[in-house]
Formats: C-alpha cells, structure tokens, sequence
C-alpha cells in the first residue's frame, strides 16, 4: 500500500517537476548574446545628385553587396533634391560637401563623417576604401578571432595618464584572474578566460569608428576607458573611466556574462548593442560547434525571444537600464548609458518552443513509472 501511495504522489509531483523544467532558462546572457535578437543595423548614407555621373548610385549599391554582406550595416543612396529624406538632416547639421563625405548613423542615433579620399584612387576605391573602415579595423580583427571561443573580451582604451593606465590594467588582469576561478562554477563554464585587448593612444585614429560605436569621446584623452564586448561582438554594460576601472567593478560586470538568463538582468544589458562588425557564415559555424546549436535556429529563436519578452525586476519601465542593476555592477550610477530600442521582442506561446526537450521529457516520465510499477 505504502509503494502504491509512493507511486500515486510520483505521478502527482513528476508533472510539476516538470513543469519547472519546461521554464527553465537554459541559456546564459553570453549564449543569448550570440543571437541577432533585437539587432539593429547602422546605417551608412552617400550622397548623389543630379549633376554627378549617372552611374554613381549603382557603382554605390554594387560595392556595398558585395563588402557589407556578412556585416550590419545597411546602406543608402541619397538624391540631394529629396529634402524630406532624414539623411538629409544630417547633411544640413554637419554642413559638408554631400558628394565627398559619407555619414554612419548607429542604432543609438549617434552620426560620424566618413570623408571619401579620392587623392588615393577612383571612385571606386574611395567607395572601398569608407566600407572597410567601416566594418573592419586591426583591433575589430582581434575581437573577430577571440569573441567565439572566449568568455568575452575587455578591451581597454589608454589615455594619455601613464599612471592611471598602468593602474586600471593591473585591476582587469586580477579581475580575469579571478574570474578565471570562478568559471567552472557558472551554468556554463567557459574553457578560455576573458582576454585583455589594448588600445594604445596612438591606435585611437585607426580605430576612430570602433570607438566611436562603443561612445567613447575621441577628445576625451586623459582618463582611460574600458568596455567589455561578449556574444556577436555586443558591448556588456556601460563604460567604465579611469578610477572607476577596480577590481571590483570589472569583476561584476564580467560576472554577468556568464550568469544564466534568469538571473534578473536587465533584457538591455542581455542584448547589448553591437559594434559595426562582419559575421560571415564561417563565423556562425564556429559558434555552433562551440555552443552545441545554433542560435539562429528557429525554435532556439523563439524560445530566446520568450525569455526575453518577460520584462525583469530590475528592468526601468522606460526600458533602459535601472539604477539597482547599474549599481550592482560597481556603483556609477551617473555612468548609465540608455539602451532605449524601438525593436519588439515578440512573444512566443510556450506550445511553439521546446518540442524537441517536451518528448525526450516525457519519454523518460514513462519509463520512470515503469520502473515505479514493476518495483511495486
């Protein structure tokens, strides 16, 4: 009678297990940064007009498929007579020469001039030469080759303070350090540590538009900066300047990319904006065989998305990131940068996600009550 009740309350109980089960978040924030979730594209705009070649819009658009195919980037062609275009504010707030500049917009509005070098070569290179820098820089080569098989990438930005720089980098390399000892406890652990990438002063002009994605103020060259990138080359939190550079800080902002997806983070802070950056399918795949699936796969997706449309505790209803999150990461509050996005994340009935984990669920349920039935 005694096995009969035992087996009663198992059948009971089972199904609210797996219930638990069925809502568990089995993704850490890195995992989810790997997905294109919420992504939006700079935007990257030339300039034609009536009286320039007639062909110049085509070369233009020709150029662009072929370099920008694999990045996030979209680009335009703007006939200077359409006034109305919103290209065209930025033209008159920069006051440039439409036919020799190109303007890049981020996803956060922010705008930079490109100007197209015609002294080196035709047109066409000149085109080149602007969709290149756009997407691709020696230290952006670096974070391509580290940003899949790393825990993240902290990429620090001297100043021109000696002092100040030798003293924030001894704090990240202890903070890596004791991450390093931590990682085997996480949801997931992570064979490779973080990875320390150095911006030196002199590097600042090469890599103006990475730094100009991350918003970091070119003329602001005292203090050093650091940011940390994870995921699909997303920037994990806000900068982080000079003395707020401790041990402390970067160890709880390197802490949350590897907490799971239920942790209480902000959704914000889980899709982080990217840099402008190439992600060829060569890349996708290395990130499948790392992860072990693919987060672009539909279900995956989905299932992303459902964890992501249930707004967090700590989320602002202005959806940026709130004071306690910023706080809980070291403290500077007046350092919050607004991650306000006009990109739904959409919900997904719970039926559409996890078909797969529902059968071998259940498939084991019923073996488990076989085993059940045949010891009673």
């Amino acid at each position: 009678m005694k096995i009969k009740l035992f087996i009663a309350i198992g059948l009971f109980t089972l199904p609210l297990h797996f219930l638990s089960a069925t809502f568990a978040c089995r993704y850490t924030v890195r995992e989810i940064g790997f997905s294109d979730l919420g992504t939006q594209p700079y935007h990257l705009y030339f300039f034609t007009a009536d009286d320039q070649p007639a062909d110049r819009a085509e070369t233009i658009e020709n150029i662009s498929r072929a370099a920008l195919s694999d990045a996030n980037v979209v680009v335009s062609v703007v006939n200077t007579k359409n006034l109305d275009d919103p290209a065209m504010e930025l033209l008159r707030f920069w006051q440039v020469e439409p036919m020799e500049h190109a303007i890049l917009t981020s996803p956060q509005g922010q705008s930079i001039v490109l100007p197209l070098d015609r002294e080196k070569g035709s047109f066409k290179e000149a085109v080149w030469s602007v969709l290149e820098a756009v997407v691709s820089s020696p230290v952006r080569q670096k974070i391509r080759k580290n940003i899949v098989e790393r825990y993240g990438i902290v990429l620090f930005v001297e100043g021109t303070n000696g002092k100040a720089n030798q003293q924030a980098t001894a704090n990240i390399r202890n903070a890596i350090k004791e991450i390093k000892k931590i990682m085997v406890q996480m949801p997931k652990p992570t064979d490779k540590p973080p990875v320390l990438l150095k911006l030196s002063f002199q590097q600042r002009d090469e890599e103006k538009i990475l730094l100009w994605s991350l918003g970091i103020d070119p003329a602001d060259t005292t203090e050093p900066v650091m940011a940390i990138i994870y995921g699909r080359g997303r920037k994990m939190g806000p900068l982080v300047k000079g003395e707020r550079i401790s041990e402390s800080t970067m160890i709880n902002l390197l802490n949350l990319i590897g907490a799971d997806c239920e942790c209480g983070l902000d959704r914000a802070w889980m899709l982080g904006m990217m840099i402008p950056l190439r992600w060829n399918a060569r890349m996708q795949k290395a990130i499948v065989d790392h992860l072990g699936f693919d987060a672009e796969n539909p279900m995956i997706r989905a299932e992303m998305s459902q964890i992501l449309s249930i707004k967090s505790s700590s989320e602002s209803d202005e959806g940026g990131i709130s004071g306690s999150a910023v706080a809980s990461a070291g403290g500077y509050s007046e350092e919050i940068i607004d991650f306000k996005s006009d990109v739904e994340i959409p919900r997904v009935p719970m039926s559409q996600i996890q078909q797969s984990d529902l059968k071998n669920y259940f498939l084991s349920f019923q073996e488990i009550i076989y085993i059940l039935i045949i010891v009673a």
